[in-house]
């Protein structure tokens, strides 16, 4: 296995990673339009750049309560040509995962299996949990919101 290069973040006080291939860009998060008899951790949906994106918030979808962090970031996307935006608390760095400090998420049996973990990294002493951004975001619900093309 080669180094991956990830995108680390907060979600209540945890620190999480994506792939940085997956992120096209960092914004900072205002406000999505709410859609009426969504799923909690859907925010709602956002226009960027005259693109329509839905909205995931991290915490919500992480099942934590509801929390306003001040100034949070929505990382926008890319998961096999499907772009969405995943609000998060903070973005702390862009960093280099050794092979020798990933573990698959599989590790801990039924007890920590997930389909949203890719796996577990171990950076500057602390545990850094790999994400699935595929089942994190849920296309198949993502998929059924009415969304115009562009706005």
């Amino acid at each position: 296995m080669t180094e991956t290069q990830v995108v680390v973040f907060e979600v209540y006080g945890h620190m999480y990673a994506v792939p940085i291939h997956q992120v096209k860009e960092i914004i900072l998060y205002e406000e999505a339009v709410k859609l009426p008899n969504m799923p909690e951790y859907l925010e709602g949906i956002i226009s960027l750049r005259g693109q329509v994106l839905p909205v995931v918030d991290l915490a919500g979808r992480c099942g934590f309560p509801s929390h306003d962090a001040k100034n949070r970031k929505a990382l926008i996307v890319d998961v096999n040509g499907k772009m969405a935006g995943l609000v998060v608390d903070e973005v702390t760095e862009v960093a280099k995962l050794d092979p020798a400090v990933q573990e698959n998420a599989d590790w801990g049996g039924d007890l920590v299996s997930s389909p949203y973990l890719r796996g577990i990294g171990r950076q500057n002493g602390n545990l850094l949990v790999l994400l699935e951004l595929e089942q994190v975001l849920d296309f198949s619900v993502l998929d059924k919101l009415p969304m115009p093309a562009a706005v």
